[in-house]
C-alpha cells in the first residue's frame, strides 16, 4: 500500500426534498486509519456533516451547512512530530446566485 493512504475510505450522503424549494442532506464520512510507511499511524476517524437549502427563486440558493457536527478530534496529515488537524465544529451560511 502507497505511504499516507488509508486503508479504507467510506461516504455515504442522504438528502430528502421535503418542500418544493427545500431540501435537506446529511451525511457521514469514514476515513481509515494510513501508516506512513510504519513511522506512524494516523487513527481512523468518521465525521458527520448535515445541510440545508433553500430556494427562494430558480437562480438563488441560500445553503446553511453544519460541518463534523459531533465535535471529532482528528487528524488530515502528520507525521511523527506534529499533525494538522481537521475542521472542528463549524456552521456555514452561502448564498448563490446564477446568471
Amino acid at each position: 500500500m502507497p505511504t499516507g493512504v488509508p486503508e479504507r475510505v467510506a461516504n455515504a450522503w442522504l438528502s430528502w426534498a421535503f418542500r418544493p424549494d427545500w431540501e435537506v442532506r446529511a451525511g457521514v464520512q469514514y476515513v481509515g486509519k494510513t501508516d506512513a510507511a510504519n513511522t506512524s499511524v494516523r487513527p481512523a476517524d468518521t465525521v458527520v456533516n448535515a445541510g440545508l437549502d433553500f430556494r427562494p427563486t430558480e437562480t438563488t440558493r441560500i445553503s446553511l451547512r453544519g460541518i463534523n457536527l459531533f465535535d471529532e478530534v482528528y487528524a488530515v496529515t502528520g507525521g511523527t512530530n506534529s499533525w494538522v488537524l481537521g475542521r472542528p465544529r463549524s456552521v456555514e451560511l452561502a448564498v448563490t446566485m446564477s446568471f
